[in-house]
């Protein structure tokens, strides 16, 4: 259940979950008109239930407040996920999409396989399914249906080597993740997140996909990162013979200082775009932070243009425009502006609120 402020000053949407009578509770409600929504469980539609309407008063409690659902709870899709053989796989993810309804579930299968996604609207969807032992995947579904087989196959097996582009001598320290799809552009903001680390003095690697067209994506210190498309892997089966080639990375090396050339350390650096927020910054680390004498360094870069931007928490963001050069270093200065800061208090009931997230 979600309480959405209508026309409340400083007010936020909250969310409280039913319970087995249907009771719902939603706390910490600013002072205002609310109107209420449901949906059901890892369900996501606009049109779950009625919306109904609710004024709350400074400290007030409401009551005995009724939300309607509207939803079929018949109009579901449902199934089970098995290997090859025939076997339940308990623990897939089951995912169901439809964008053009605004409409998306998902599920994981129980010991027998089984799923069940219910509350969605009739009609087709895109139904994908993936465990961490078999290859993902897609087709299509129309609600309701409560009789859907999916079947993973298991893993492909791609082997290959990592060499130099330029002397042919292999790369004996390297990272490769698999993505699933063709990608030939490479993201110079991306830096490998999950990938698995190869240490082969032959630099061979041997790494599962899921079956059908991959992409390789490979990094390794004072190598540009190339992209290497796989465009029919076999479920069981071992492709072999890829050769990754990496070209030398461009290096930039620089300083960041404030308005008046005082070194600041600490500034992160990041390439292209900064993370908006936290889930951003878990997923994607800064490419470099400076040290003592405000001295940072970026190599294994793609020959492209990059924007180089400085962050730091008590100055204005600097950035700088460059095209690293491979095999060679190119040498930038980036200075932060001087920003203005707020500073208050939080508090519940007159008392200091501890660990409260403040936003701008």
């Amino acid at each position: 259940v979600t309480a959405k402020p209508i026309e409340t000053s400083g007010a936020v949407p909250r969310d409280g979950w039913s319970r087995d009578d249907g009771v719902f509770t939603i706390n910490g409600l600013s002072p205002g008109t609310y109107k209420l929504t449901a949906r059901p469980p890892n369900t996501y539609t606009k049109n779950s239930s009625r919306e109904t309407e609710v004024q709350v008063a400074k400290g007030e409690r409401v009551t005995d407040v009724r939300v309607v659902v509207d939803l079929d709870a018949g109009m579901k899709l449902a199934g089970r996920v098995v290997d090859v053989s025939g076997q339940p796989i308990e623990g897939a993810g089951v995912n169901v999409s439809a964008p053009e309804k605004d409409v998306s579930g998902n599920a994981r299968t129980d010991a027998d396989g089984l799923f069940e996604i219910f509350g969605l609207e009739a009609g087709e969807y895109r139904v994908t399914a993936h465990q961490e032992k078999f290859s993902r995947v897609e087709t299509k579904a129309t609600a309701p249906d409560t009789n859907l087989t999916m079947t993973l196959p298991s893993k492909a097996t791609i082997e290959g080597r990592v060499v130099d582009a330029r002397s042919g001598a292999p790369v004996t320290a390297f990272q490769v993740q698999v993505r699933t799809g063709e990608e030939t552009t490479i993201d110079p903001a991306s830096r490998i997140s999950g990938g698995q680390p190869f240490l082969d003095e032959q630099g061979q690697f041997k790494i599962t996909a899921d079956e059908g067209p991959n992409t390789l994506y490979v990094q390794a210190a004072g190598h540009a990162p190339a992209a290497r498309v796989v465009p029919d892997a076999r479920a069981g089966q071992t492709t072999s013979g890829i050769e990754v080639r990496l070209e030398p990375g461009g290096i930039v090396e620089g300083t960041v200082t404030n308005a008046q050339g005082e070194a600041v350390a600490g500034a992160n650096i990041w390439i292209n775009n900064v993370p908006q927020f936290a889930w951003e910054s878990r997923q994607r680390a800064a490419s470099a932070s400076t040290d003592a004498n405000g001295y940072f360094r970026i190599d294994s870069l793609p020959q492209t243009d990059i924007t180089l931007i400085a962050v730091h928490a008590d100055y204005l963001p600097g950035q700088v425009a460059v095209q690293p050069s491979p095999g060679r270093g190119t040498s930038v200065k980036l200075v932060l502006g001087t920003g203005g800061g707020l500073e208050g208090t939080v508090s519940i009931a007159r008392k200091p609120a501890i660990g409260y997230l403040v936003n701008v």
